[in-house]
């Protein structure tokens, strides 16, 4: 398999070895993180090892209250639940 990894901006290159060097990924994943818009190393840090304290509050979603609401109906009913 060949790898064709797109030019990027200026800066990307600074931008890349420094995750290298705080996460210490291989300069490919480094590389292509800066490509995706992911050269601070917290936010890097964040897409590739994801935590469940990082997720949005669900209930926020709108409707998602009825939602719950219709589940717990569903659950008690003993009705299916297609998702």
């Amino acid at each position: 398999m060949r790898w064709i990894v797109p030019n990027t901006q200026p800066g990307a290159a600074e931008a890349a070895a420094r995750l290298c060097r705080e996460l210490k990924l291989a300069p490919l994943v480094a590389r292509l993180l800066t490509i995706r818009g992911f050269s601070d190393p917290e936010a890097a840090e964040r897409f590739l090892r994801p935590r469940l304290d990082h997720l949005h509050d669900p209930l926020l979603m709108a409707d998602m209250s009825a939602a719950v609401t219709r589940l717990r109906q569903a659950i008690a009913q003993q009705e299916k639940i297609l998702i």
